[in-house]
């Protein structure tokens, strides 16, 4: 049935087909919406922690070999079958995903309109004492539908009023121009580091991992390489590859153009990062994301201290995986002054202060703790 109305007329047009213009009956049933009853009831048994494959089976029942509850190529089969379905049938694992990720916005977004939601939030942490008890990182938060430099420009500068003697020190985007150039106009003292993982996103979006693989191991060693001369160096094999395994020096050309500036380098590079502590990282944001992820506490996006989880790290690591013996540990006069030996370089030797409690070794920096310092503690 086909209804139209004009302006100026009250007059109603209907053209009426007894023929349907796609497949009807079991064809058809993919395409339809899925019943309200239907989704309340994996969302039940989401709730209740049933796994997706399991809620599958419940749906399909017998419709489908064991195994094979979630393979789209049975649909064309079951489509042409002359015994009449449910819509069940044909859900798959996508919808049951879809449902979860339903479920979880519920604890993400406390109301439909941004703003209240964000307050909601902002009254659920001071309950919790996380707001104003000044063991906090300070956050303003922008809702808006514009990322443009103009709408970040004039956040940032109602920011900068409101809190005119806190100034950045260290700005983290993800090569956004316009997030780049609003911090620069408002906080010109502030240095913007790219995120590695966003650095490293861009330039796997440039060709297919599986047909470069060592291209892309040898981009991933790269980007942490903190010695000049070594990164030359990773940068000329890269420069060979990239030339030789590209058609019209493709990728080279883009890596040169889009990352290859001073100032740009600055940004990423490792070299760059020397005495910076783990919070000045550029890989300070995986860091906080993936043990979020396994740390996820009541309020939702909190997690241990990230100092406190690195240095557990390097105790376990200098433990397990580099393990330093006393014979590799020189004491020096006057003490406490000891020289360990690097496993990696024998030639090398970091001096250890146990009176000062610093290392001369590159990680000390990140959180004033390094296996070297857990080494001559546990050996002396």
């Amino acid at each position: 049935l086909t209804i139209k109305t004009y302006l100026d007329t009250k007059t109603i047009l209907g053209k009426y087909n007894e023929s349907h213009n796609h497949e009807i009956g079991n064809a058809n049933l993919r395409f339809t919406r899925i019943s309200k009853e239907t989704r309340e009831l994996i969302a039940g048994l989401l709730r209740s922690g049933v796994s997706s494959d399991n809620i599958l089976k419940h749906l399909h029942g017998d419709a489908y070999a064991e195994g094979d509850s979630d393979d789209s190529d049975d649909d064309e089969n079951l489509a042409n079958s002359s015994t009449p379905l449910s819509r069940n049938i044909f859900i798959r694992s996508r919808d049951i995903h879809r449902e979860k990720k339903s479920i979880e916005s519920e604890h993400i977004q406390l109301n439909q309109d941004d703003g209240q939601s964000t307050r909601n939030w902002a009254e659920k942490l001071q309950e919790k004492k996380h707001v104003g008890s000044g063991r906090c990182i300070p956050i303003a938060w922008m809702i808006s539908n514009s990322g443009t430099e103009a709408t970040l420009a004039y956040f940032l500068q109602l920011v900068h009023l409101r809190n005119p003697t806190v100034i950045p020190h260290i700005v983290m985007t993800d090569r956004d121009h316009a997030q780049i150039n609003a911090v620069r106009r408002v906080y010109w003292e502030a240095t913007i580091l790219l995120c590695w993982w966003h650095v490293l996103h861009a330039w796997q979006q440039h060709f297919r991992i599986p047909d470069h693989l060592e291209l892309w191991e040898q981009l991933k060693s790269w980007i942490r390489i903190k010695d000049r001369t070594e990164f030359a160096s990773a940068w000329q094999e890269i420069s060979r590859r990239a030339v030789e395994e590209f058609a019209d020096s493709t990728f080279y050309n883009y890596l040169c153009l889009t990352w290859g500036a001073e100032d740009i380098v600055k940004m990423w590079s490792a070299v760059f990062c020397i005495d910076r502590s783990i919070l000045e990282d550029c890989d300070t944001n995986m860091l906080i994301e993936a043990w979020h992820h396994q740390a996820r506490q009541d309020v939702g996006f909190e997690g241990e201290n990230l100092e406190v989880m690195k240095r557990r790290q390097v105790i376990r690591s200098s433990y397990e995986q580099y393990s330093i013996a006393d014979i590799d540990i020189d004491a020096e006069e006057p003490a406490p002054l000891y020289l360990v030996q690097s496993k990696l370089d024998l030639t090398r030797q970091y001096e250890v202060d146990l009176e000062a409690y610093t290392c001369t070794c590159l990680d000390f920096p990140s959180i004033h703790f390094c296996k070297h310092l857990c080494a001559v503690q546990r050996c002396f």
